[in-house]
Order: structure tokens, then C-alpha cells, then sequence
């Protein structure tokens, strides 16, 4: 029971840091909420390393995700008719002036959809009776089960197989 208790532990630091890590990069790139690329991207940059070598092992390049966020973000408007050139004066601007997400510790994390749908499938898959601890690389196999959105798109510009990442990702969780 004791070993329960510390391992949940454990896990409570390791969303603590993914949170904190997605907000971060939520504040930096002038964003008002947490979003699941930001989960992906916290993910990736954790001590732990385990998203980062599953996606090296499904041949997807860690280091070109930001940047393939970015272009299906530009695609996405590009679509709708805008023009993300005259566009990007103002995005480097709020770059500049990143926004307050929480003004104290104590407030909950906001999240927009994505990131809370993925935050309530990873807390779906109970590890209550399971001895190890959660990893980044089960963060990463609860975002590759989302078929839309952001995360979804820029795997597709990188080539990626989502459905591969997660088996990878799932394979170094177990070990």
C-alpha cells in the first residue's frame, strides 16, 4: 500500500511538471490557455526523455515539431483566405509581450478543449495497481489518439503515423 502511495506521489510531480512545462511554452508563445501542443511539446522536453525516443524510434524528428505546429497553424489560415504574411508583424509582437496564464500558483491550470480531453484520457487509464510510474512517453500515446486538431496535423506535415508513435510510445511506457 505504501509503494501505492509513493508512486502516485510520483505522478502528481510528473503532471505538476508537464502542466507547468505546457504552460510555460503557452506564455512564451503569447497563447491565453494551455492546449494540447503544448501538452505534446511539455511532453517531449521531460527529464524522463521517454516521448522523445518514441518519437525518434517512429522516425519523427523531436526538434521539428514547434515548427510543424507553426506551418499547419499558417496552412490553417492560408485556407480561410488569410494572409499569415501580413500576420506576422502581430505574432511576433504578442511573442514579445507573452500573457499572464495564471497570476498565482494555487489557480488551476486553464486548458482549452484538446488538452483537457487528453488529460482525461490519460487519467483514465488507471495504473492503480501497476508499480511503475507515469512517464512522458503515456502523454504522448494519450495525444496520438486524437484524430484532429493541431497536434494531428502537424504529425501529418512531419510524415508521422500517429497510430505508430502511440505503439512505440506504449512499448517504452512497459518497460
Amino acid at each position: 500500500m505504501l509503494n501505492i502511495i509513493k508512486r502516485r506521489l510520483r505522478d502528481m510531480k510528473t503532471v505538476a511538471a508537464l502542466l507547468e512545462g505546457a504552460e510555460d511554452i503557452a506564455h512564451q508563445r503569447g497563447e491565453q490557455a494551455i492546449a494540447e501542443e503544448h501538452l505534446l511539446l511539455s511532453a517531449v522536453a521531460m527529464e524522463d526523455g521517454t516521448a522523445k525516443q518514441a518519437l525518434l524510434q517512429a522516425g519523427v524528428n523531436p526538434a521539428a515539431l514547434e515548427q510543424a505546429i507553426d506551418k499547419q497553424a499558417e496552412n490553417a489560415l492560408n485556407a480561410m483566405g488569410i494572409d499569415v504574411s501580413a500576420l506576422t508583424g502581430a505574432a511576433e509582437q504578442s511573442k514579445l509581450r507573452p500573457c499572464k496564464i495564471r497570476e498565482a500558483k494555487k489557480q488551476l491550470f486553464p486548458a482549452n478543449p484538446s488538452a483537457q480531453s487528453t488529460m482525461k484520457r490519460l487519467s483514465k487509464k488507471s495504473r492503480f495497481f501497476r508499480p511503475d510510474s507515469l512517464v512522458s512517453a503515456e502523454v504522448l500515446a494519450a495525444i496520438c489518439e486524437t484524430e484532429h486538431g493541431v497536434v494531428a496535423r502537424a504529425f501529418k506535415l512531419l510524415g508521422a503515423d500517429s497510430a505508430k508513435i502511440k505503439r512505440f510510445a506504449l512499448t517504452i511506457a512497459a518497460r
